[in-house]
């Protein structure tokens, strides 16, 4: 973890600027392109969620503002590393807060995964212990088709870990899209930020022989 030197910041006058606000988060949803993706998920036997969640993890570590975290006392961090938390559905219907580690080797990071899972199937948890500043929250929604999303945020505390969703795929002639959307504090990064994660993503789900 490191701080950033506030007074000195580049980006200081956004950051008070955007701070103030009652809802400073900002979304941007877009159509993802998944045809190889899939199809190379199913013929390698991986799970489409688990890999997403791999890449989704992976390129949010590798852009440096989705690493950016806002303490208490409004001083800005910097991340060595984030971590997964995703949303796992029960069989009573009701969904758990999933918390996992990162690793940069796909075969370790989904044996973590498939061990936390295991866990919280058996004890389900949705408390303040799965609201960690070092993650980054992702979730699922494949029985929809969505255009927009929006998620809950705590205003009376400060909240700046990034929000990740996709949806249900549809087809387009010969091709697979999901929506995808991305929800984040506007001090920390702009749409140009985002943009970059996106586009980063897009590489890497086109090139799923190349990364996963």
């Amino acid at each position: 973890m490191e701080k950033i030197d506030m007074e000195n910041w580049n980006r200081k006058q956004h950051f008070d600027f955007f701070n103030k606000f009652d809802y400073p988060h900002f979304n941007i949803t877009v159509d993802l392109e998944i045809s190889e993706f899939k199809k190379y998920t199913k013929n390698q036997n991986i799970s489409f969620f688990k890999a997403m969640v791999f890449l989704v993890t992976k390129t949010a570590n590798e852009v440096e503002e989705f690493k950016y975290r806002i303490k208490n006392d409004n001083q800005v961090i910097i991340l060595d590393k984030i971590n997964p938390s995703f949303t796992i559905m029960g069989d009573n219907e009701l969904f758990s807060f999933c918390n996992s580690k990162y690793y940069e080797d796909k075969e370790s990071f989904f044996q973590n995964m498939n061990k936390n899972i295991k866990k919280y199937n058996k004890n389900p948890v949705v408390s303040k212990k799965a609201d960690k500043m070092n993650s980054i929250y992702i979730t699922s929604l494949p029985w929809i088709n969505f255009n927009s999303i929006t998620h809950p945020i705590n205003i009376k505390n400060v909240d700046s870990v990034p929000r990740i969703a996709w949806g249900k795929y549809r087809k387009e002639r010969d091709s697979i899209i999901i929506p995808f959307s991305v929800q984040v504090h506007h001090a920390l990064m702009d749409g140009y930020h985002v943009s970059k994660y996106i586009n980063d993503l897009k590489k890497k789900i086109k090139n799923p022989q190349k990364y996963l």
